[in-house]
């Protein structure tokens, strides 16, 4: 499902799908022309979900990509509103978001619809902080990734992150 609205070489959809029963937002990023265009899954970082909102500080990394030749979407991850709250014992809900967002993609890449221009055999991922400790559960679980940048990511090592967050919350960097 989508709402559009057209910017300077790429036309902007905000966008809701379903993952495990939840509605997930965020927005698509498709460039001008016919494609097929290759796929990059923008994942963000962890923002306090009271500030966030579904166009965030990804746009301007999604927009250059958009211009570039790819087709971007940006998912708002679970509790991260307007996003559904769910389950996400370890971060396990939003992986299985991203999981399930690639499928769509895989399913529906190249058919009528918002992913009519999508190629389906191209699917990249860009994570920053949070979304890059989750790009890293993707790429172990998934061999449907291409190619996956890191930005500023979390430790795929998840005790690590917890004694983080546990230490940074106590005030003990």
């Amino acid at each position: 499902r989508g709402k559009q609205g057209t910017e300077r070489g790429f036309t902007r959809n905000l966008i809701t799908y379903a993952s495990d029963g939840l509605t997930i937002y965020g927005f698509m990023d498709t460039p001008t022309g016919s494609g097929p265009f290759p796929v990059i899954i923008v994942l963000h970082g962890y923002v306090e979900p009271s500030q966030y909102g579904v166009l965030t500080y990804t746009t301007r990394y999604a927009d250059a990509l958009a211009r570039a030749g790819y087709i971007v979407i940006h998912p708002n991850l679970r509790n991260f509103p307007p996003s559904d709250e769910g389950a996400d014992v370890f971060r396990t809900g939003m992986t299985a978001d991203i999981l399930n967002l690639i499928a769509i993609v895989q399913t529906q890449g190249g058919q009528p619809g918002l992913l009519a221009a999508a190629d389906p055999q191209h699917i990249g991922l860009w994570g920053h902080s949070l979304g890059g400790g989750l790009a890293l559960r993707v790429i172990t679980i998934s061999p449907l990734v291409q190619a996956t940048v890191l930005y500023a990511a979390l430790s795929g090592d998840e005790q690590r992150n917890f004694d983080y967050v546990y230490r940074a919350s106590a005030g003990q960097r």
